[in-house]
């Protein structure tokens, strides 16, 4: 077992600031304090809300975990303090991870991101159904390429 050796960086995030973007390198995982980060996913000009997260709970830590880049994005919906887990840190932990726990997490990291294709995927077929659905009622609706339309 790791023993943490190093106090974790604390930072402190307000509204609408985007941690990390969907596409990102991953740097750094995030443990919150206090506050509310939503987690994003973002499909062709549509945000999907994939989770809201408060205190006690992490994020940022399946890019960390398999160095791919980030699957989502992570936005501040309230004020937000958080501890940094550093790339080091999750190096060490690696290091003294178990071989056959350490295959569980990246089997469990590539069924998330599996997932993540897969609502991607419904998410276009369920636009394209709507759209479908609006044209035969003699609506216009816009495909999901032309730009987001305000109301």
């Amino acid at each position: 077992m790791v023993r943490a050796q190093t106090v974790l960086d604390r930072r402190t995030y307000y509204p609408g600031h985007v941690v990390f973007r969907q596409g990102d390198a991953p740097h750094a995982a995030f443990i919150i304090e206090s506050g509310r980060v939503e987690i994003v996913r973002e499909h062709k000009g549509d945000e999907v809300v994939l989770a809201t997260l408060g205190a006690g709970t992490g994020f940022g830590e399946m890019g960390m975990l398999d160095g791919k880049p980030r699957s989502a994005t992570a936005r501040v919906l309230e004020t937000a303090v958080v501890k940094v887990v550093t790339e080091k840190m999750i190096e060490q932990i690696k290091e003294h991870m178990e071989p056959g726990v350490w295959a569980l997490l990246k089997a469990m990291m590539n069924r998330l991101r599996d997932a993540n294709a897969l609502l991607d995927q419904v998410s276009e077929a369920a636009m394209a159904e709507s759209r479908e659905k609006l044209k035969a009622k003699g609506i216009d609706a816009p495909s999901c390429d032309e730009d987001r339309m305000s109301l």
